[in-house]
């Protein structure tokens, strides 16, 4: 019967080994008798969601296929099929939800009442120790919450704005990213590779030196065995010592270095115009949910005077 409680093995440890995660789920699948149902986690409304979010007070939890379609960028993503088939991929984000201490309401496309929402919401309670008092399953999944949001002016914005910070977020660690790789090169040249190119090396074995370092570099410059022999002589030679095939194998080194520089130049300043606009984006989306809000207030009935 719905709500009969039944005794519990204790919780797998998050931390646990692979092998025991796999064992722990394969002891829950065979205790048919006595393991939760997923008829049993309760029901939640969209519109007791939107509340509960709105005072940051739970999280939605996606438990459908990664092949899904996000509902929203600040859903947490739990796929059932995989906690079944490689729990150890998943469990650190079971753990996260776990010590994250807010309800937890899960969701699949249309929530049935023995679909994936309910399955998972058994094994979170079942196998990984969650209070019973946390796990909750969407009414409708996220059909219905998708009506939910599209006919909430406030609740729309705020999903606009978290999809549009989500994006800025992404395009700021790839100009992060970018700046990083630029920097690497443009020290790599100034350490080791204008010393060999202006002959300042020093001696043979710092010439040396400074062609191991650049080793790597070579390598992602798609440098040719034969031009890194020529290099290795050439290298090593005092400028007054070079001679013209000297000149035009480090010259070439050169041009290769110049080019991918630019190269990294052009895809950094393509990514910092980029995140200026996604900036540009943000603050349309805060401009939206505060007129979403402001319309809210102005719809809301006025508190009623004679109240006690």
């Amino acid at each position: 019967a719905a709500g009969r409680k039944r005794p519990r093995a204790a919780p797998v440890p998050f931390d646990a080994p692979r092998t025991k995660l796999r064992q722990a789920l394969r002891r829950w699948e065979s205790a048919k008798d006595s393991r939760s149902m997923p008829d049993e986690i309760p029901v939640i409304e969209p519109a007791e969601v939107s509340a509960l979010l709105r005072k940051h007070a739970c999280v939605l939890v996606d438990v459908r296929d990664d092949g899904a379609e996000q509902a929203c960028p600040d859903v947490a993503r739990l796929p059932f099929i995989q906690l079944v088939s490689e729990p150890e991929v998943v469990v650190p984000q079971v753990a996260k939800l776990h010590a994250d201490g807010r309800k937890l309401v899960l969701c699949s496309q249309n929530s049935e009442r023995f679909g994936k929402c309910g399955l998972l919401g058994t094994m979170l309670l079942d196998v990984f120790g969650f209070d019973e008092s946390r796990v909750f399953r969407m009414a409708g999944g996220f059909v219905r919450w998708r009506e939910f949001v599209e006919g909430d002016p406030v609740l729309h914005a705020q999903e606009e704005l978290a999809r549009a910070l989500a994006r800025k977020g992404e395009e700021e660690a790839r100009a992060e990213a970018a700046k990083a790789e630029l920097s690497e090169w443009e020290e790599a040249l100034r350490r080791s590779g204008d010393p060999l190119l202006s002959g300042a090396c020093g001696g043979a074995a710092q010439a040396a030196a400074h062609l191991a370092e650049l080793a790597p570099r070579l390598l992602a410059l798609g440098v040719e065995e034969s031009l890194k022999a020529m290099l290795a002589v050439a290298a090593r030679k005092r400028v007054e010592e070079r001679g013209a095939w000297d000149a035009v194998v480090l010259e070439e080194l050169g041009k290769r270095f110049s080019s991918k520089l630019g190269a990294l130049r052009a895809a950094h300043r393509e990514l910092a115009e980029s995140v200026a606009s996604h900036d540009a984006v943000v603050e349309a989306a805060l401009t939206k949910l505060a007129a979403a809000r402001d319309r809210a207030a102005a719809a809301a009935p006025a508190p009623d005077a004679d109240a006690p």
